[in-house]
C-alpha cells in the first residue's frame, strides 16, 4: 500500500504543481520577496501593502484585495491598501469598528478568526446600514484573514471581494492566508524599523544633551578659574603697589634723617659696626627691613 502511495505522489506531483495553484505560490513566493525589498529600500508600508493587492489582484478575474490596519486603540481599522477598492466606499471604513456583526473584516478583527461572507446580501454579520452600498459598487461576497502576531495582538486585516457571491475553495483558503502572512510580515518590519529609528533618534538627542551640559559645566569651570586668576593678578597688582611705596617712604625718611644728623667723625665712628650686602649704618638697615616686609607681603599675597 506504502509503495502505491509513492508511485501516486510521484506520477501526480508533476501535474499538480503545474495547476493554477503553482503560478499563485510563484507569485506569492515573488510578491514576498519584493516586499522585503520593497521595506529594506525605504518604501512606505502603503506602497507595499498595495504591491501587494496587485499581485493579489491578478491572480483571479475579478479579485480586488484590501488590507485595514488597526488603531493603536485596538476598536477600529483604517485603510492601509487597496488599489481596486472602490473610492467611493473609503468614506465608509475610514475608520471601521470591529465587532461580532461589522462585515467579514470588523468581525474578523474582533474574533480574531478568519471570517467567510459568501453573500453579503444575506449574511446577518454584513451590517444593514451598509449592505446596499457594497452591493452596489461589486461587493457580494468579503472573505478575511486578520493580521495577527505570536503574542497574539491583530495588526489589521486582509480581504478578499468578489462581484458575485462565491464559498472558497481550498486554494481560495491557502490564497488568502499566504497574502495576509506576506502583509503581516510588510507591518511588522515597518514597525520594527520605526521603533529602531525611535530608539536611535532617542540615543542621538541624549547624547546631544549630555555633550551640551558637559559643555555647559567646562564653560562654567573656565569662567570660575579665570575669575579666580584675575583676583590674584588683581591683588598682587595691590600687594606689589603698597610695597612700592613703603619703599618710597623709608628711603624718604632715611634721606631726611641722614640731612638732619652731623656727619661722624673718625673718632665717633663705630669700629665693629656691621656690614654686609645690606650695607651699612641704620638707614641702610632701615631699607633692608623695608624690602624685607614688602617681599614678605608679596609672598602671603601669591599664596
Amino acid at each position: 500500500m506504502l509503495r502505491n502511495w509513492l508511485v501516486f505522489v510521484r506520477y501526480s506531483l508533476p501535474t499538480v504543481m503545474t495547476t493554477p495553484a503553482l503560478e499563485r505560490a510563484k507569485a506569492l513566493a515573488a510578491a514576498q520577496n519584493r516586499t522585503i525589498g520593497m521595506i529594506a529600500n525605504g518604501a512606505r508600508l502603503p506602497e507595499v501593502l498595495d504591491e501587494l493587492c496587485r499581485v493579489i489582484d491578478a491572480l483571479t478575474p475579478g479579485l480586488v484585495s484590501t488590507v485595514l490596519l488597526m488603531d493603536p486603540d485596538g476598536t477600529r481599522l483604517w485603510p492601509g491598501a487597496g488599489p481596486r477598492f472602490p473610492p467611493a466606499l473609503r468614506p465608509a471604513i475610514n475608520p471601521w469598528m470591529i465587532g461580532p456583526n461589522r462585515g467579514a473584516c470588523g468581525t474578523a478583527a474582533f474574533l480574531k478568526e478568519r471570517v467567510i461572507i459568501a453573500d453579503v446580501t444575506s449574511d446577518p454579520r454584513w451590517p444593514d446600514e451598509y449592505r446596499s452600498l457594497a452591493i452596489s459598487h461589486g461587493l457580494c461576497a468579503s472573505w478575511s484573514q486578520p493580521l495577527i502576531t505570536n503574542a497574539g495582538t491583530v495588526l489589521g486585516t486582509f480581504a478578499m471581494y468578489y462581484a458575485e457571491p462565491r464559498v472558497p475553495d481550498p486554494s481560495d483558503l491557502d490564497l488568502i492566508e499566504a497574502a495576509g502572512q506576506v502583509a503581516l510580515i510588510a507591518i511588522q518590519m515597518e514597525r520594527s524599523q520605526a521603533a529602531l529609528s525611535m530608539v536611535s533618534r532617542r540615543l542621538i538627542d541624549a547624547q546631544e544633551k549630555e555633550r551640551a551640559r558637559l559643555a555647559r559645566e567646562l564653560h562654567d569651570d573656565i569662567n570660575q578659574r579665570l575669575a579666580l586668576i584675575a583676583l590674584s593678578l588683581n591683588r598682587l597688582k595691590s600687594e606689589s603697589a603698597g610695597a612700592g611705596r613703603f619703599h618710597e617712604e623709608i628711603a624718604a625718611a632715611s634721606a631726611h634723617r641722614s640731612a638732619a644728623e652731623p656727619a661722624p667723625t673718625a673718632a665717633s665712628a663705630t669700629p665693629f659696626a656691621p656690614t654686609g650686602v645690606c650695607g651699612s649704618g641704620i638707614s641702610t638697615a632701615a631699607h633692608c627691613i623695608g624690602m624685607a616686609v614688602g617681599m614678605s607681603r608679596i609672598v602671603i599675597g601669591l599664596l
